[in-house]
């Protein structure tokens, strides 16, 4: 498919027909042009300072053509677009965006060079993101941003519809061991589990975050926070693990573990947390711990650990004891959304 995006004028105030409204932008000093991502853009993005770790996927012919496999294998579409700047002859951002579904896509990690920022170049880079999206026959879209991200989110605020009600947190750190809470050993999931665990995903979840992601008992063990993990092909080298956190002899709470098979692959380890709102602080803690100790045994060093829920408070206990005990740091996001 052919990209045709306008090309934006030295200091003039232009316009841009979207969704039958015109959008008034301002960009200063430079002339301003999105279009479809180059390899030879990857080396100028990364000396801008490029801050995302997924640039080992694109940069070269070989990681761009080992990309292309890998979308091919794994059954889902990806996208990048740059923002480039004529006086200087180079790229000065970029924005990716990603399948989740047919008419369902996440536009991430969008960045914008520091001596061309505030000048509207994020919300170009967005608009022009919706644009494709469209043409692709895309209905709605989905992003995140950090809450100290003061100048995305007013890209956001610019040009998308606002925030799903809830926010999630990342907590990011080294495994270590710790007595502090008893640890509970998780069980793992079979079958007759999924009702009561899509169960606690409807209680710990708001409905307009379930509504706008389409997620519903069919898939809730996939889309996690809008991402889909192993799909296509590439289920065969992925081992999607979902331990059980079991009180009185209900569940409380469960966890997602995708697991790479590579050995080598295991030193990093992503986990999905979903809890009940009821559920007592030393059970959730006994429950992580019990987790950890698991991946330590398997030579996991690293984890990243995504968590939500309604229950602010049980949030705000979590957070503390995942600081205070296990050592690991928080990062908070805001879900983003659009109907195109």
């Amino acid at each position: 498919m052919e990209l045709r995006f306008q090309t934006f004028s030295i200091r003039n105030l232009l316009y841009i027909q979207l969704n039958e409204k015109v959008e008034q932008i301002t960009l200063q000093e430079t002339d301003i042009f999105v279009r479809e991502y180059q390899t030879k853009d990857a080396e100028d993005l990364m000396n801008a300072g490029y801050p995302f770790t997924d640039t080992g996927e694109w940069g070269t012919p070989y990681k761009d053509l080992k990309l292309k496999i890998i979308n091919h294998l794994e059954n889902k579409a990806r996208k990048r677009l740059v923002a480039h700047c004529n006086t200087d002859k180079k790229p000065v951002g970029t924005v990716k965006m990603e399948e989740i579904g047919k008419h369902l896509w996440g536009i991430w990690t969008i960045f914008v060079s520091s001596p061309y920022r505030r000048r509207g170049i994020g919300s170009l880079l967005y608009r022009s993101a919706f644009d494709l999206l469209r043409e692709m026959d895309v209905r709605k879209a989905i992003g995140n941003v950090e809450v100290t991200n003061l100048p995305s989110i007013k890209a956001l605020e610019k040009t998308w519809d606002g925030f799903i009600s809830q926010s999630y947190y990342r907590y990011t750190g080294v495994l270590r061991h710790t007595e502090k809470y008893d640890r509970i050993v998780p069980r793992s999931f079979v079958k007759f589990d999924l009702d009561q665990l899509f169960k606690v995903y409807q209680q710990s979840i708001n409905a307009d975050w379930r509504t706008f992601l389409e997620i519903d008992k069919n898939n809730f063990l996939e889309r996690f926070f809008g991402h889909i993990h192993s799909k296509g092909l590439l289920q065969l080298s992925v081992r999607k693990r979902v331990f059980i956190a079991e009180e009185s002899g209900s569940i409380v709470g469960y966890l997602i573990m995708p697991t790479s098979i590579v050995p080598l692959h295991r030193y990093n380890q992503r986990l999905y947390l979903f809890l009940s709102p009821q559920i007592a602080l030393g059970t959730a803690m006994g429950f992580i711990q019990g987790a950890f100790s698991l991946l330590v045994t398997e030579g996991c060093r690293t984890v990243y650990l995504y968590f939500t829920n309604v229950n602010k408070d049980l949030m705000s206990k979590i957070s503390n004891a995942l600081y205070t005990v296990l050592g690991l740091t928080k990062t908070e996001f805001l879900l983003s959304k659009k109907n195109l």
